[in-house]
């Protein structure tokens, strides 16, 4: 199981570095399910967007400030824009689906990117 992004299947402009390593996780989860397959191992990326932590209420008043904004209200609208449910992801909705593709039950699904970003990626 490797941690990606909704940003390794979208291009913004700022953060190129951080979208590369993205894009090669993803690249990675593909070629390695072809390596790995016959053994019965399974390897997919799961690639979250806007997930509510603690990160986001630690880090947002300074994107805050630097964004001139008046509230992390204003930020969290902001990241909500492009998802369809309007809200932020929690951990809990990642962790299901960790969860199901490290389980018996999600033995065929290998190689493959799985959003967990509220409808915001356009794949």
């Amino acid at each position: 199981m490797l941690m990606s992004s909704m940003y390794g299947k979208i291009v913004t402009p700022g953060v190129a570095g951080y979208m590369t390593t993205k894009h090669g996780i993803i690249g990675l989860a593909k070629a390695a399910a072809h390596e790995v397959g016959t053994q019965g191992i399974t390897v997919n990326a799961i690639c979250p967007g806007f997930v509510e932590t603690d990160l986001f209420y630690d880090s947002g008043p300074k994107t805050v400030e630097a964004l001139g904004l008046g509230s992390l209200d204003d930020l969290a609208a902001i990241m909500y824009a492009p998802t369809a449910i309007k809200r932020a992801n929690t951990v809990q909705e990642v962790g299901a689906l960790a969860t199901l593709l490290a389980s018996h039950e999600g033995g065929g699904f290998t190689g493959c990117a799985y959003n967990v970003d509220g409808g915001a990626s356009p794949y």
